[in-house]
């Protein structure tokens, strides 16, 4: 299924985590360097990082603005001892897709984990798809008709009217 990277300096939790998406299909792994967590965000060898928001080091906000800039296709799961205190502190570009308490459950994990993907496949489908070749010629080919007929003197629209 999906690619998903866990960072947190807690082992025992990334493990647990780990463990469930496994037993759910997905392909998980965990560091605990949020420096190797945006490295391979940035290098495509993930879908979905979830990360602690309180670790030490670089700051949680810092790792999302990079995130968001350099990898924007990749979904952000926060941990955080306080979500509703970072939520509300943290500036609306630094958010993450979601924010869930630090000892969150697998079951609940999980069921984020699946919300979120679920959430992108559906924007991705409500976005318009791109006009095709053919529609771009047949578009261009009418505006030019059109800009060729504003441009006759309209003595000349006015035989053709008849």
């Amino acid at each position: 299924m999906a690619r998903i990277i866990i960072c947190d300096d807690d082992k025992t939790m990334t493990a647990r985590l780990v463990a469930a998406l496994h037993d759910v299909g997905h392909d998980a792994r965990s560091c605990c360097h949020t420096m190797d967590m945006l490295r391979d965000a940035i290098g495509g060898a993930c879908e979905m990082v979830a990360l602690g928001l309180d670790m030490p080091g670089f700051g949680a906000t810092g790792a999302i603005e990079t995130l968001r800039e350099l990898a924007p296709r990749v979904l952000v799961i926060g941990f955080h001892r306080d979500p509703i205190a970072f939520s509300v502190s943290a500036p609306n570009a630094h958010h993450p897709h979601k924010v869930l308490p630090r000892f969150v459950s697998n079951e609940n994990f999980t069921r984020v984990v699946n919300m979120c993907f679920t959430r992108q496949a559906l924007a991705a489908l409500a976005t318009p798809p791109k006009p095709s070749a053919a529609h771009r010629l047949a578009s261009r080919q009418a505006s030019s008709i059109f800009r060729c007929a504003a441009a006759r003197p309209r003595h000349i629209l006015r035989l053709y009217d008849d």
